[in-house]
């Protein structure tokens, strides 16, 4: 991965580990609260490539009532690049939750396979949801229905391969 001091300004302030476990974290809230158990590790690496791609979370669906895989049949281009995206979203997605791993927000569970679960401690950040501004509100939001779609599709190679890549 490139040093944090060699990205574009831009880049660092929306991929900092704390803003993309912030994305993490309630994805695996929503899957909890949705299933009732722990959501499989593999799933974390599919969150930010969906949430954080401006023109895909742009036509998310307001609630989970659309399942993912309808929703991607009546929106295939949303598959269009996601496997590079995926690849690109790898050390993000390794740097979020090793922030949540090493602030007690997130904690790896091991049921037959290793999975993460939300600590009694919360989210990260302090600041209210209203404070913050409507981008990252949106994107909080699409976290919390990716959750809850994964929560529904089956098994974690479902949403792999709904997404068109394998883990």
């Amino acid at each position: 991965m490139i040093s944090w001091v060699e990205l574009p300004l831009e880049v660092s302030h929306l991929l900092n580990p704390a803003f993309c476990g912030l994305m993490l974290h309630k994805a695996v809230d929503s899957y909890c609260a949705e299933r009732n158990e722990a959501m499989p590790f593999p799933l974390s690496y599919l969150v930010l490539p969906i949430v954080l791609h401006e023109e895909t979370r742009r036509v998310l669906p307001p609630a989970k009532t659309t399942t993912m895989h309808l929703w991607l049949q009546r929106y295939p281009q949303a598959r269009v690049g996601f496997a590079l995206r995926a690849t690109r979203f790898v050390e993000f997605t390794s740097e979020g939750l090793r922030f949540l791993f090493a602030h007690g927000n997130l904690l790896l569970v091991n049921g037959g396979g290793a999975s993460l679960r939300p600590s009694a401690r919360g989210p990260v950040g302090g600041k209210a949801l209203s404070e913050l501004g409507p981008e990252v509100r949106e994107c909080i939001r699409a976290a919390g229905l990716v959750g809850r779609w994964f929560a529904n599709c089956g098994t974690p190679w479902t949403a792999f391969a709904l997404w068109g890549i394998r883990p």
